[in-house]
């Protein structure tokens, strides 16, 4: 006990270093026999002895005083709860005997009731149970309890605990992993030193939970990222090539004039170098700025400030800027080797007729971007939808498949590299219609551009493949917002759903989902007989309910219209089949359409929301169901 004290009453000693006021232990002992001390000595109740530390801060003595510590001889002073007090009858200064009951060795000693408590703030951090828990318990100072089970392998102690309130607001998601390790290392250790010892109350399920969640979010915007990424790395390879290009006379030059390609390649280093260092210090910067923006971000382009956390700076930020400027740095370093092998000569002739075609298009990458590109879009159609390796959740949800995003985007880039491949032969068309027009400035310039095609294809790529993410993306988040709208109306049928929870109820909605909210997943839900094709049902025992009139409802501000919807199990047969587990809806038909009406799709069904329930009136025997359904597990359904 002594060593698992050491270990849980210390986190800090284990690693775990968060803020938190001192460890609680709270132990005691098996039920011992309170008894009179004189007499047949009969039992006044079975209680348990153990101590709680600090509890003196967290009471109220309303009789008597605080236990004393045991001094070796004579009485056990302890403390008996109020309630246990007022049941029993027992007073302060009330003598019992405490013994054991069958227990090898046996303890006995006699109590003295030094004082009956009552607990300051039942709700106060402080009490790990809640302290009505402590009713069978009395309880003697630490020391007191030490002392009376200071034997080898006490066998009378039945229960230690230790509790300690870390205040988790500063861990952060890097921290997870390590603060996972460390308390799983500190729980084997104190198991070691107390087999069968139990982390009861602990965040590691919390923590596990969260450490997935950014795993998955990471990988998801990462994901999402890839098209900006690529749009941003182009463009720095682009200011990168201008600003080489701009320097391409000078460098000529001072190769002519006996300079080192070393010396030509160390200028460029050092401007990027130089470069960098401000990119860094602006970037890092600026980018906490842009996550608090983001934290805003309620929609597209569509910001408010939010509750939550603050943005904050890591440690680990610098390093990413650093990692990110050493991945831009080829692209100075790479257009410089590739101009530093010019001489003056050499570049008069290339400048007077670029004819060199991109390295991309050379190694044909643009027309293998389209292979991939083109089986995204193939998936796409026939199945809406594109397995992500390693993701858990559906693939179908677009905010869980950022390959929905990234299939588009890596079309349009694709196809934007093929269209600067034609462009040429589409100039010299162009040139060689206006040439057998009158005019001179028209023709010249279409020549110009044919001829010179590195001149102008980064540009006009960029602004391209700028302008279609653009449009892309922010139809993209249209079709996303809508998507998120139709799902809620979809699941729960309105803008609002109030639940009776003395009727049972389940989460399932009026588009049939079954999936019960945790909240209620306890809850059983009434059940009814089962219906038949005949559209006969099974008596169920009835039950009244208590429900606020409708008028109520609709008296609300902003209420315009409100329906009762009861929901029940039941296991539905068609015909002769065997019975599949369904659910059955109680609505009111005159009120339930304009409910539904506003969250109404075509493709729901060809009726409108009001027609429906009217055509169910005409027949009371029948109901309403999915149609195309019979024979499907757990869905079956006749049409109106």
């Amino acid at each position: 006990y002594r060593r698992a004290d050491s270990l849980a009453g210390n986190l800090p000693a284990a690693g775990v270093h968060l803020p938190a006021p001192p460890s609680i232990r709270y132990a005691a002992t098996e039920k011992l026999r309170l008894a009179f001390p004189d007499g047949p000595r009969k039992e006044v109740m079975f209680t348990r002895l153990g101590f709680l530390s600090e509890l003196e801060q967290h009471i109220t003595v309303v009789q008597g005083e605080l236990p004393k510590p045991y001094a070796g001889s004579g009485p056990v002073d302890i403390l008996v709860p109020e309630t246990t007090a007022n049941r029993n009858t027992i007073l302060v200064d009330d003598i019992f005997v405490l013994e054991s009951q069958g227990t090898r060795p046996p303890l006995a000693m006699t109590v003295r009731v030094a004082g009956i408590w009552r607990a300051n703030d039942p709700q106060e951090v402080y009490w790990f149970n809640p302290p009505s828990t402590y009713a069978d318990v009395v309880f003697v100072p630490e020391e007191s309890f030490a002392a009376l089970m200071d034997v080898p392998d006490a066998p009378w102690i039945r229960f230690t605990a230790w509790y300690t309130a870390l205040d988790g607001t500063s861990v952060k998601s890097s921290d997870v992993p390590g603060l996972l390790e460390r308390i799983q290392t500190a729980t084997a250790d104190i198991q070691q030193a107390l087999p069968n010892a139990v982390l009861d109350k602990s965040p590691v399920e919390a923590l596990e939970r969260h450490r997935d969640q950014v795993r998955l979010l990471t990988v998801t915007l990462a994901l999402f990222s890839v098209p900006l990424l690529g749009l941003v790395g182009y463009f720095t390879a682009q200011v990168a090539g201008m600003s080489v290009r701009r320097q391409q006379q000078e460098v000529a030059v001072l190769r002519s004039r006996g300079s080192s390609r070393s010396q030509v390649l160390g200028l460029a280093l050092g401007e990027g170098l130089a470069l960098a260092a401000a990119a860094v210090l602006a970037g890092v910067l600026l980018g906490a700025g842009v996550a608090q923006l983001i934290s805003w971000t309620q929609s597209f382009l569509q910001f408010a400030p939010l509750p939550g956390p603050q943005p904050e700076l890591l440690p680990s930020s610098w390093l990413h800027g650093i990692v990110v400027v050493a991945l831009a740095l080829p692209a100075i370093l790479l257009p410089a080797f590739a101009t530093s092998g010019q001489t003056i000569i050499s570049y008069k002739s290339e400048r007077a007729r670029a004819t060199r075609a991109p390295l991309w298009q050379r190694l044909g990458v643009d027309l293998l971007l389209l292979i991939p590109a083109l089986y995204g879009y193939q998936q796409l159609r026939l199945h809406g939808m594109i397995g992500v390796p390693g993701m858990t959740t559906s693939s179908d949800d677009p905010f869980r498949n950022p390959l929905l995003l990234l299939a588009p985007a890596l079309m349009v880039f694709a196809l934007a590299l093929v269209s600067m491949r034609i462009l040429p032969a589409v100039l010299r068309l162009l040139a060689w219609l206006f040439a057998q027009l009158p005019g001179v400035a028209v023709v010249t310039a279409l020549r110009y551009l044919s001829r010179t095609p590195s001149a102008y294809t980064g540009p006009v790529l960029l602004i391209g493949l700028t302008l279609s993410l653009a449009i892309f993306t922010a139809s993209m988040a249209r079709t996303l917002d809508r998507h998120s709208e139709d799902r809620a109306y979809y699941r729960g049928g309105a803008d609002a759903r109030l639940i009776y929870i003395a009727a049972n109820p389940t989460s399932a909605t009026i588009a049939g989902d079954r999936e019960l909210s945790p909240l209620l997943s306890n809850i059983p839900l009434p059940s009814s007989g089962a219906i038949g094709a005949s559209g006969e049902a099974a008596e169920a025992p009835s039950k009244d309910y208590l429900f606020v009139p409708l008028e109520d409802y609709l008296a609300i501000p902003g209420v315009r219209h409100a329906s009762f919807v009861a929901p029940s199990r039941v296991e539905i047969i068609v015909g002769s089949g065997s019975g599949n587990d369904g659910i059955f809806y109680g609505v009111d038909r005159l009120t339930l359409g304009p409910v539904l009406a506003e969250a109404w799709r075509p493709d729901y069904a060809p009726e409108p929301p009001a027609g429906l329930p009217n055509r169910r009136g005409e027949a009371p025997g029948r109901g309403l169901g999915p149609g195309g359904t019979r024979g499907q597990k757990g869905r079956a359904g006749a049409r109106a």
